[in-house]
């Protein structure tokens, strides 16, 4: 995960919700109204910008 750039991520499954995707450092999680109405297939490799919310979101979650 790069803050700020735009980083390959792998598509690890779709959810009600949006996707669950995976780079070298995690998983995340993208909302379908974060993905301009495109469809994503299990196993896809997207271009996808985190930001530092993002980050700050997960960084809380894990250190419970």
């Amino acid at each position: 995960m790069k803050l700020g750039l735009i980083s390959k991520y792998k598509v690890e499954r779709e959810t009600n919700l949006g996707y669950t995707i995976s780079d070298e450092s995690g998983e995340y999680f993208l909302h379908h109204n974060e993905c301009n109405h495109q469809k994503f297939k299990d196993g896809q490799i997207i271009d996808r910008k985190m930001s530092y919310e993002e980050y700050l979101e997960r960084f809380e979650r894990e250190s419970k």
